[in-house]
């Protein structure tokens, strides 16, 4: 494994074969980061799942079409400023659900493609939102989508870069969780019914933090020589266990709490079974903090317990 030491150019380690310029659909899916869609979809969906209006399939579609592209062009344009700032270039193994998918770092791409693809998926996110909006008559969508799409974008990007300022568990937090729901409540009941998305949206969000923060254990030395700033970052990488542990305590507990003052059916509490694979994936943490390969199961554990939390708030809203 090459790595770059604090202090060292950034892109200080051996050339990698030049670009070819062909992109295969596997390549591109390693590119975007696909295994991490369902951390929009299935929010998006428990969103949806809420009793009322009947579901208009064309407003569904048009949602999911922008929460997915939108997410996909976040996770694009976080390689490429991850790639301009040197943070990706300072370890060049691919783990494939921490530190990049590398495809820039292994000369598969150029930043600037990725920086294309980036822009073509939230134009994508945006026109579905300009059509939602004349189907449904309201600016909305529109004027949501352009925030959301600043605000991710901002996540990694100067002049803000979130994630390097202890502010990206929070980003992740809302966008992933509350807003990505309120996306699907809207495309089903309307706006009016916003408080709808505080519950499965907390739920959610929590979870999917819960992800970055297990994943930024095995990232902890590059972060730091990147100047990152993150929970991890200030807790130690041997702290990142507990840290998940805990966040994804309050979303069990938020879950709990959701069913209890019925605010989603009882069979939201379907989404504790959670729990399960994340004690696992907490145990690999604590054991295995300074081992990235070994962590890599750890992380699809912290994937499988986010799609059971979101099930469970799935379920939750429809009954």
């Amino acid at each position: 494994m090459a790595n770059v030491e604090a202090g060292e150019p950034a892109r200080a380690f051996a050339l990698r074969p030049a670009c070819t310029g062909r992109v295969s659909l596997t390549l591109l899916a390693r590119a975007c980061r696909l295994p991490f869609i369902i951390a929009c979809v299935l929010p998006y969906i428990a969103g949806a799942s809420f009793p009322g209006r009947a579901l208009d399939a064309l407003r569904f579609a048009l949602g999911l079409v922008a929460v997915a592209a939108g997410h996909l062009s976040a996770n694009l344009v976080n390689d490429y400023a991850d790639s301009r700032s040197g943070a990706d270039w300072r370890d060049d193994q691919h783990f494939g659900f921490f530190g990049g998918s590398k495809v820039i770092q292994h000369g598969l791409m150029k930043e600037a493609a990725f920086l294309k693809l980036a822009v073509s998926a939230g134009a994508v996110s945006l026109v579905s939102c300009i059509v939602l909006s004349v189907v449904a008559g309201d600016v909305f969508p529109v004027a949501g989508a352009a925030i959301v799409l600043l605000w991710a974008w901002a996540y990694s990007c100067r002049p803000f870069q979130l994630a390097y300022r202890r502010l990206g568990e929070a980003t992740t937090l809302v966008l992933f969780g509350p807003v990505t729901v309120l996306a699907g409540v809207y495309c089903r009941q309307g706006l009016e019914m916003w408080r709808l998305a505080v519950w499965p949206g907390i739920v959610c969000g929590l979870m999917t933090t819960g992800i970055l923060v297990a994943n930024e254990v095995p990232d902890y030395a590059t972060d730091a020589q990147a100047g990152k700033r993150n929970l991890v970052g200030v807790l130690g990488p041997k702290a990142g266990w507990w840290a998940y542990l805990l966040i994804v305590l309050l979303a069990m507990a938020a879950l709990v709490f959701a069913a209890a003052r019925g605010s989603m059916g009882q069979l939201g509490l379907l989404g504790l079974s959670a729990a399960i694979p994340a004690s696992w994936a907490g145990w690999i943490l604590r054991r295995r903090w300074d081992d990235p390969p070994g962590l890599v199961a750890s992380a699809r554990l912290g994937i499988l317990a986010q799609a059971l939390a979101a099930v469970g708030c799935i379920a939750g809203a429809l009954s």
